[in-house]
């Protein structure tokens, strides 16, 4: 595992490019998705957009993961 503090900005994708990771946890500031969320609320995306505008998709098996993982 590896930890990459990214601040507002953009950058990430250069901050992650030479590790080639399986999977990236990002976290942060998602209350202006939707003013139904609260502070704690795990969001998991089906895809994610990159500065450049590239959407890379995430699987179904990832997020189910995640979720259980979350769960404790």
């Amino acid at each position: 595992m590896i930890v990459v503090a990214v601040g507002l900005g953009g950058g990430s994708r250069n901050a992650v490019a030479d590790e080639n990771p399986r999977l990236i946890v990002s976290c942060g500031f998602s209350g202006g998705l939707d003013s139904k969320l609260a502070p704690g609320d795990l969001v998991l995306a089906t895809s994610v957009i990159g500065e450049d505008g590239d959407q890379v998709a995430t699987t179904e098996s990832v997020r189910t993961s995640a979720a259980r993982a979350c769960k404790g």
